[in-house]
């Protein structure tokens, strides 16, 4: 799945806002950077092997979820 750089930071946006998690705590957790979300946000690029990482963490950290429901 390739997105743009406007559609990943969607997608990061949507993510905490559904499950309220902290932007550091997010960027460490998909990709051991606290910093990330900041750098995307403030427009810095991200490779699509970048993407698909953070895209696979919030697939798996939904599928928990549903899990736990």
């Amino acid at each position: 799945m390739i997105l743009s750089n406007a559609e990943f930071k969607e997608e990061i946006c949507t993510f905490l806002q559904k499950t309220g998690m902290a932007p550091t705590t997010f960027g460490a957790k998909a990709k051991n950077d606290p910093s990330f979300v900041a750098r995307v946000m403030a427009g810095q690029a991200v490779k699509e092997d970048g993407k698909e990482r953070v895209l696979d963490f919030i697939r798996r950290y939904e599928e928990e979820a549903k899990k736990d429901d």
